[in-house]
């Protein structure tokens, strides 16, 4: 949580951003700093072949990345050879290469593919007073549905609609199922949790849903995984809504609630992360459930979240 450097995170992020940037200050660039950067020094001069952007396998490899995670844009693919992904380069010149840990440069804007940028080094004793800050969080959005009677939903005009901030209360004398489809993490990079090689998110958990009964303080968290976070509920008065921004750091949300009473146990809310050696590790974060069939002979094994991590 908290104010950093800006991210683009699309193309029409990107443009949003700049033209309202325009339309307030009447300049034509924006600040010339973006928090997209890598951990690896230049060797200039370097070929490129890829566009910059998280959903570009090539520039997830060569390790670009951004103070936000992905998703992250500075350009889309270039078709016109003479300019063919002529930056990042590796840096000015031999003698000054791109410096690891170094933010991009914005120096112009390409209405047919975004950002025109460079790496070159900046001279360790320039500041820079005029850029864009932002809290560079996924607005994470739900498609939600129910599985109940069509009398109990008429009755109790219960709004299965989602978007960022699905809210409803629940008040039935029979039991729903409700499924929360968070289908920005569907799209999100899965470098986060799987590699460099970008393939369907495995086990990213984003925002938790939280069902709550108000008269008791009753709160139940269902971590999202695949996308996907469901609810069995009782015939009673739910409450079932995503994390507030001032809720999204808190770990009784990330944790189970025995792991709570361990004072020993560092409980911090980590992001997202399939590093093995990391904070998150997938065999840490998923684990399996055996369900017996209806056949005696027959168990099925389904995969739970343990507990949560923040996108």
């Amino acid at each position: 949580a908290g104010y950093d450097i800006w991210v683009p995170r699309s193309y029409e992020h990107a443009k949003a951003v700049r033209d309202k940037y325009q339309s307030i200050t009447g300049k034509e660039h924006l600040p010339n700093l973006v928090g997209v950067y890598r951990e690896q020094h230049g060797t200039y001069p370097e070929t490129i072949t890829y566009a910059m952007n998280s959903d570009d396998a090539g520039a997830v490899v060569a390790g670009w990345t951004s103070v936000a995670g992905s998703p992250w844009f500075l350009r889309e693919a270039e078709t016109a050879s003479s300019t063919y992904y002529n930056e990042p380069n590796g840096g000015k010149s031999a003698s000054e290469s791109y410096q690891a840990g170094s933010w991009i440069s914005i120096t112009g804007w390409d209405d047919t593919i975004g950002f025109q940028f460079n790496d070159d080094p900046r001279p360790s004793d320039q500041c820079v007073k005029d850029y864009l800050c932002s809290f560079n969080s996924v607005a994470h959005t739900f498609s939600v549905t129910h599985a109940f009677s069509a009398a109990q939903a008429t009755q109790f005009s219960v709004n299965p609609s989602g978007g960022q901030a699905p809210t409803f209360n629940y008040k039935a004398d029979e039991n729903a199922e409700v499924h929360f489809l968070d289908t920005s993490m569907q799209s999100l990079s899965a470098r986060l949790v799987a590699g460099a090689n970008r393939e369907p998110a495995s086990y990213v958990n984003g925002v938790p849903v939280v069902a709550s009964v108000a008269r008791c303080g009753w709160e139940l968290p269902a971590w999202i995984l695949r996308g996907e976070a469901a609810f069995w509920l009782g015939a009673a008065a739910f409450d079932v809504r995503v994390l507030e921004a001032d809720e999204v750091d808190e770990p009784k949300y990330y944790y189970p609630p025995g792991t709570l009473s361990n004072a020993d146990q560092e409980l911090v809310v980590h992001d997202c992360d399939g590093d093995p050696d990391g904070p998150t590790p997938r065999d840490e974060m998923v684990g399996t459930l055996f369900v017996s069939g209806d056949d005696d002979d027959t168990v099925n094994a389904e995969e739970i979240m343990l507990r949560g991590c923040r996108a």
